[in-house]
């Protein structure tokens, strides 16, 4: 009975470990190999029991937002690319509308209108789509679209680094929890030393105090129940 429950004890340990490992993607890490290995196959456990698995078992990072953080990525990426956009549409404008200005000028040199009243109005030579007032209504479109990039991509990273807290306090828990179950299982399999016997007889004596303790409370508890019954019973007529 013992022995099928110690069978049980170290393939259950194995599961835990190889569960967390594949939930948080460190199924390669060293440690995790070895140590699943020796509890599947009950060998080196006394290696294992020196070592401090708080210092060995691999910290996992979050991984819920990954895809939170591609979409930022690209958003982020647009919203640099628009930032110049504008920019070089107006300087485009400015191109094509010195252009029809000199042709304009060339085929009326009696003309008195000035650059910027061309720009405007185009006289039939520049395009429509490149005269000041359109351009105008696209750089401040774009410069919008700008700015709303830039909110949804602080309101990302915000959420992002929200969901990255609350998923590094949870990583840190079971991370504590599978260690202090390492810990617990290789206790008693260390090599025996000077040290670790009395490791062990500190640990035997707490208990010793504690089972000790417990039944020092049940008998103080049984004689008062056995003090009360007897008053009870002397009391009746």
């Amino acid at each position: 009975m013992s022995s099928t429950r110690k069978l049980s004890t170290h393939l259950s340990l194995a599961e835990k470990i190889i569960t967390w490992a594949a939930e948080n993607g460190v199924s390669e890490d060293p440690y995790i190999r070895e140590v699943t290995e020796a509890l599947l196959t009950r060998k080196r456990w006394p290696k294992f029991a020196v070592l401090n698995p708080f210092e060995l078992l691999p910290h996992p990072s979050p991984a819920g937002s990954a895809g939170l953080k591609r979409i930022s990525f690209f958003i982020t990426l647009l919203r640099n690319v628009l930032v110049f956009v504008p920019v070089a549409l107006t300087w485009s404008a400015v191109s094509h509308a010195t252009t029809a200005f000199s042709i304009y000028v060339s085929r009326n040199t009696g003309s008195v209108a000035n650059f910027l009243e061309f720009w405007q109005n185009g006289f039939h030579i520049l395009s429509r789509e490149w005269v000041i007032s359109y351009i105008a209504t696209l750089d401040f479109l774009l410069i919008s679209i700008v700015i709303a990039l830039t909110i949804v991509v602080s309101f990302l990273d915000r959420r992002i680094s929200h969901m990255e807290n609350i998923q590094l306090a949870k990583a840190d828990t079971d991370r504590t929890e599978l260690g202090l179950a390492i810990v617990d299982f290789f206790f008693d399999k260390r090599t025996l030393t000077p040290l670790v016997m009395n490791q062990s007889m500190a640990q035997s004596v707490n208990r010793l105090t504690y089972s000790t303790e417990s039944l020092a409370k049940s008998t103080k508890n049984l004689q008062d129940v056995t003090k009360a019954v007897l008053k009870s019973i002397k009391s009746r007529p």
